[in-house]
């Protein structure tokens, strides 16, 4: 009996002992990392893409490309630039792309499908269409108008990704001119002021912590960032030069960790993705181009 008690203890204690040491580490005071360091971890996570993505085009997110397309443009760093445009052409080949030409072309000037053809996309691809094309016609629809709204991510609590990708549809509609220039950059402010609290609260360094610093940073909000938080980020880039959604806790002798994903718990081996590893590129050139 002793022992089961002992063990249900355990059970409960150490995700508390974890969450409060990772709270004072996510706190910690540490200076800015320079950039140098920066630069060496770009150029760990580009290798990465040029060892491990093969066949890449298969990655059909379009704002996971049109970030390391900006990527290239901002740090003009070649080897960068010839992964991006060696793929390019096999993306834009993709028939169910063609809506999203303005996000990699703004003379491109796409006349968007009506709203009811596109019922089948996840409800922020509305936003960043909107966003890049200034829709009238998608302006009005009442799944534009509901992330228009501070209090959006309030139904959307278990998503640990809405306010982030709220902030940037908001910020296609600041760049594109969408709307009352006033309300969006009000809108800017609050989400802003959301995702920082979201980082003050979830240490887990996932692929949504790694994305609210980075639309941190994108946003006009750099000041905002604690260093830690980069710090932070850089210490979880693996050993290949990528980053994987998971914060271990706990390694295992199968070779797999017991920690959190974004969404939750996760047993799982630590693996570097694309998705989480071209956040990271996009957040390294911003960095690195202040």
């Amino acid at each position: 009996m002793r022992k089961l008690l002992l063990v249900l203890v355990l059970v409960v204690a150490w995700p508390v002992v974890w969450y409060a040491a990772s709270l004072w580490a996510n706190h910690r005071a540490v200076p800015a990392p320079d950039k140098a360091v920066l630069t060496a971890s770009l150029e760990r996570a580009i290798s990465w893409l040029d060892d491990a993505m093969q066949g890449a085009e298969s990655y059909t997110d379009p704002y996971l490309w049109w970030m390391l397309k900006q990527a290239a443009g901002t740090t003009r760093n070649r080897h960068l630039v010839t992964f991006y445009n060696s793929i390019e052409p096999s993306l834009l080949k993709n028939r169910h792309w063609y809506i999203w030409s303005d996000m990699f072309d703004p003379d491109a000037a796409v006349a968007l499908p009506p709203f009811s053809t596109l019922r089948f996309l996840p409800y922020y691809d509305y936003l960043y269409l909107y966003g890049l094309t200034c829709n009238t016609d998608w302006e009005s629809e009442p799944e534009v108008q509901s992330q228009l709204q501070p209090d959006f991510c309030s139904m959307h609590f278990l998503h640990p990704n809405c306010t982030t990708r709220q902030l940037l549809g908001v910020r296609f509609m600041q760049r594109n001119g969408c709307g009352d220039p006033d309300r969006v950059a009000g809108l800017v402010r609050e989400l802003q002021g959301r995702i920082v609290a979201e980082l003050d609260w979830d240490p887990r360094v996932t692929d949504a912590y790694i994305m609210r610093v980075l639309m941190l940073v994108e946003s006009g909000a750099a000041d905002r960032v604690r260093p830690v938080w980069i710090q932070r980020i850089l210490d979880a880039q693996h050993a290949d030069g990528g980053w994987g959604d998971v914060a271990p806790v706990l390694p295992l002798p199968n070779g797999k960790v017991l920690g959190f994903a974004s969404t939750g718990p996760a047993y799982r081996e630590l693996r570097s993705d694309f998705r989480t590893t071209a956040k990271c590129i996009r957040l390294l050139s911003l960095l690195l181009d202040q």
